[in-house]
């Protein structure tokens, strides 16, 4: 017998789990507890989490050949050129200091348009991770992924780069009072709903933080960021 206490979304989670497999709730437990252990032995957290299972390895099997959608890297030259360019562009985000970034240029059909195209999947998700945070909402499942990936590669591995030129310091900040000017805004539109007015005091703050964000973000800033 093993006695722990998680949160309400957890175990809501779970128990979703457990209809959807038709395990008990001890078994569904126990099926997701014990594969956290079954990592490969011969792979390092840090690496699975950026090429392995981890940030390359989703990118990759997301991209497509719109001409041909079925198609993926190990059987289309399309799409194998820009896993390349993938594959590249996050060894040269996580290179070491003192390290020289590679470059890529694929030959004949992939232009620059595709190549820039997995490149932003790359940064994006990069990106994700760098601004995740450890106490996830379960009701936010596509924030659970990245703050996983963050855990395994550890903070210094995972605020190395500087996606779209700027720090992982300088993004956290961003998503930090991003957050904050969404809940203050969600906020509004319930006192309005409710009141037919927002408070001023929270109109004034969402007017200050949406000067301190365009502040912060770049004017040349790149679509996928």
């Amino acid at each position: 017998m093993f006695s722990t206490r998680i949160s309400a979304d957890l175990r809501a989670a779970l128990e979703a789990a457990a209809q959807a497999s038709g395990r008990s709730l001890s078994q569904e437990f126990e099926v997701r507890f014990r594969s956290a252990f079954a990592e490969n032995p011969r792979v390092d957290r840090a690496t699975d989490a950026v090429i392995g299972s981890g940030i390359l390895g989703i990118v990759v099997s997301q991209l497509q050949n719109h001409k041909d959608p079925a198609a993926r890297w190990h059987n289309d030259p399309y799409c194998w050129q820009q896993a390349v360019a993938a594959a590249t562009t996050i060894l040269n985000l996580y290179r070491p200091a003192k390290a020289k970034p590679v470059s890529y240029t694929p030959p004949g059909s992939v232009g620059v348009d595709a190549v820039r195209q997995a490149e932003s999947f790359v940064e994006q998700w990069v990106l994700d991770v760098q601004t995740a945070t450890p106490a996830v909402s379960m009701s936010k499942p596509e924030k659970l992924l990245p703050s996983r990936l963050r855990e395994q590669m550890g903070h210094a591995l995972a605020d190395r780069p500087e996606v779209f030129g700027r720090s992982s310091e300088h993004w956290k900040e961003i998503s930090r009072i991003g957050a904050r000017f969404s809940e203050l805004m969600r906020k509004a539109r319930s006192d309005e709903a409710q009141h037919g007015k927002a408070n001023p005091a929270d109109l004034k703050l969402i007017r200050d933080i949406a000067k301190k964000l365009q502040s912060l973000i770049p004017e040349q800033q790149d679509d996928a960021a």
